[in-house]
This record gives C-alpha cells, structure tokens and sequence, in this order.
C-alpha cells in the first residue's frame, strides 16, 4: 500500500477518474502514479469518509465511482499504447500473482477463454500477438530485451523475434510481381529459392505452365537448384 495519506490518493484517483471521462492528455501520467504507487489498493473516500480496499486491481477498474474508476481494461490500454512502461505496469498489476486465491469471480470471468488473437476481457491471459502477451513472455524469458523496450529501445515486436518468441512477418501486396520484390528482400537466396519450390510443388496438377513460367524467368542455375530441392522431398 501506498505510504501516501488516503486523502491524498483519494485526489490523485478522483483526477484520474475525470481525466478518464474527459479523454484528456494527463490520463498516462495518472494511471502511471496510481499504478506505480499502488494507490488503488486503499483509500479513504473525502466525501463520505469511507474506508474502500480493492485486492484485485480489475476490481478497481470496474467499481464505479467513487470507489473505483467505472472503467475497463480496454480503454486504459488503448489510452496507454504509446507508452511500453505504462503497459507493463498495467500488465503487471492485472496479473494473479503467485498464491493469491484461486477463485475470483471478476477475474474468473475475464478467464472463460483464451483465444489466438488477444481480448481485451482477458487480460491476465494475453495471447497471440499482442503487445500485452509479448511484454509477459519478455519479462519472464528475457528480462534484458524486455528492459530495452520498457527504455524505448525496441518494439515489443521486435524484441520477440530477437529472442526467438515470435517468427519475423511480413505484409505482401496480393500482386505477384510486387509480392515477389518483397519477398525476395526479405528472404535469404537459398530460403527464397525453397520457398519458390514449395509454390511449385503445391500445384502439381499445373506442373507444366509452372514448369514453362520458370524458364521464363529463372537462369539455368536457379532451375537446378530448384530441382534439387524438389528431388529431396
């Protein structure tokens, strides 16, 4: 808990609370203090001089005022996204720790499902792709890539493919011409010439246009590269 007076947090939360209602730009910078203080856990309602607690955070978002914020996770991370520290620290706090209790109602129906893509009503078990799933798995298999991208220096994405968590992507126009310059690029020689092999062995009923569209554009020495790779399927 936070060594401030519960009136004082009080304020900062009320802030919070009335930044959130009037989207204004002050919103990270109070979510950030409440977070890293831990001002949601106990305060002391001024106007009512109610005493209020909240063990889970997702508690603390969803009670509406004035006791919580009357909010959801969505909207304080999409109000966060800029910022790599802020969203850990959001992940940080929606997380169960290690021996807290088992059954929770609110956090067990953030739990029902774990889908490839992340949802937002899931947040203490991101998934897929998200920036949420990628700073968690950061900060328990690489505690040095994940300090780089809560310091600016890496992208949550970048940072996993370095450590091996994500496989590189790319986004490919749906023309082939355009689709092979780019993929050319990004593919090393002997990875391009597989992948161009692979093509051509998933359309063996067309084997003979394909065969005809390669000499058209590939030199003899790409041919029998290819060749040889199709040989050790």
């Amino acid at each position: 808990m936070s060594k401030k007076n519960p009136l004082d947090t009080n304020q900062i939360v009320t802030l919070l609370h009335l930044a959130l209602i009037e989207r204004v730009s002050n919103v990270p910078q109070l979510l950030q203090q409440v977070l890293e203080e831990e001002l949601w856990q106990e305060r002391i309602i001024s106007e009512t001089g109610e005493i209020v607690r909240f063990e889970y955070f997702v508690d603390f978002i969803q009670t509406p005022p004035p006791a919580g914020l009357g909010t959801d996770f969505d909207t304080l991370w999409r109000l966060s996204d800029h910022d790599p520290l802020l969203l850990d620290l959001l992940d940080r706090a929606v997380q169960r720790e290690p021996g807290a209790p088992e059954k929770n109602p609110r956090i067990d129906n953030y739990q029902k499902n774990v889908d490839d893509i992340h949802s937002y009503e899931q947040p203490e078990r991101p998934s897929g792709t998200s920036k949420q799933a990628g700073l968690r798995q950061l900060r328990r298999k690489n505690p040095e890539l994940h300090a780089k991208v809560l310091a600016g220096e890496l992208t949550v994405n970048a940072a996993m493919v370095q450590a091996g968590l994500r496989t590189k992507q790319v986004t490919v126009f749906v023309d082939p011409h355009r689709a092979a310059t780019k993929l050319k690029k990004t593919f090393k020689q002997e990875d391009f010439i597989e992948l161009v092999a692979l093509l051509m062995s998933a359309l063996p009923e067309q084997k003979e246009m394909v065969a005809e569209k390669f000499q058209q554009v590939l030199d003899e020495e790409q041919l029998n590269n290819i060749k040889k790779f199709l040989a050790s399927l």
